[in-house]
C-alpha cells in the first residue's frame, strides 16, 4: 500500500528516509497506509485558522455568530467542539472544515430561533393568563359593587356603618353596662327598628 508523509502529505517510497517534498525525517512509526493522521493534522489547521483570534475568535467567524443571533461563548464553543469530535473520528477533511462550520453555525440559527419562539409562547400565554387574571377580578369588583349599591339602595337592613346603628352591653342580669366585660355581652340595635346584618345598610343609610 501506499505511504505518504504526516508533515505533508507527500506520498513516499518504500525506501525513502526523508519526504522528498518537505525533507521530513521518516522511520517506521510514521509509515500510514491512507494519510489519515496527516489528513486529521491538516484539518485543525485549517480549524485553527478559521476559528481562532487574537483574542477568543477569529474576527469572520465572530461577525458569523453575531450575524446569525448566536452567542459568542456558548455557541461558539459547541460549535468548535463539534468539529473537533469530527475532525478526530475522521468525518470530516480538511477541505470541508469550511463549510461545515458554516453548516453549524445555521444548525445553531435554527435551534436558537426554535428556542426563542417557545420562549415568546411561554411569555404570550402568561400575558393571556393574567389578562384573564385581571378581568376576572375587574368582572369580581364590578358585581361587589353593584352588590353593595343594590343593598344600600333595598333599605330594611342596619350595619355598624350606619349611623342608626348603635350598640348595648348588658352584663350577666341583664343591665346596660357602659363597657363590655368578662360578665357581659352585647347587642346591636337600629335606632329606625331596622334588622341588623353587618356589612348592608338600611335605605336611610347616610
Amino acid at each position: 500500500m501506499n505511504n505518504f508523509c504526516i508533515n505533508c502529505g507527500n506520498k513516499l517510497g518504500k525506501d525513502d528516509k526523508y519526504c522528498t517534498n518537505c525533507g521530513t525525517k521518516i522511520d517506521n512509526s510514521d509509515y500510514h497506509s491512507v494519510p489519515d493522521a496527516w489528513e486529521k493534522e491538516m484539518a485543525k489547521k485549517e480549524l485553527k485558522r478559521l476559528i481562532d483570534g487574537r483574542v477568543i475568535y477569529n474576527k469572520s467567524f465572530a461577525n458569523k455568530l453575531f450575524d446569525n443571533g448566536l452567542n459568542l461563548i456558548t455557541d461558539g464553543k459547541s460549535i468548535r467542539q463539534q468539529l473537533e469530535l469530527e475532525i478526530d473520528s475522521g468525518q470530516i477533511r480538511s477541505g470541508d472544515v469550511e463549510s461545515r462550520i458554516d453548516q453549524l453555525i445555521a444548525e445553531h440559527k435554527i435551534r436558537h430561533e426554535e428556542e426563542m419562539a417557545r420562549i415568546d409562547k411561554v411569555r404570550e400565554d402568561y400575558q393571556k393568563l393574567k389578562k384573564a387574571d385581571e378581568e376576572r377580578l375587574k368582572e369580581k369588583k364590578a358585581r361587589t359593587a353593584k352588590s353593595n349599591q343594590m343593598n344600600q339602595s333595598s333599605g330594611g337592613h342596619c350595619g355598624l356603618g350606619c349611623k342608626h346603628c348603635y350598640e348595648e352591653f348588658f352584663d350577666g342580669f341583664g343591665g346596660i353596662t357602659g363597657d363590655f366585660d368578662d360578665e357581659g355581652y352585647v347587642e346591636y340595635y337600629c335606632h329606625l327598628g331596622h334588622p341588623i346584618v353587618f356589612g348592608r345598610y338600611c335605605e336611610d343609610y347616610e
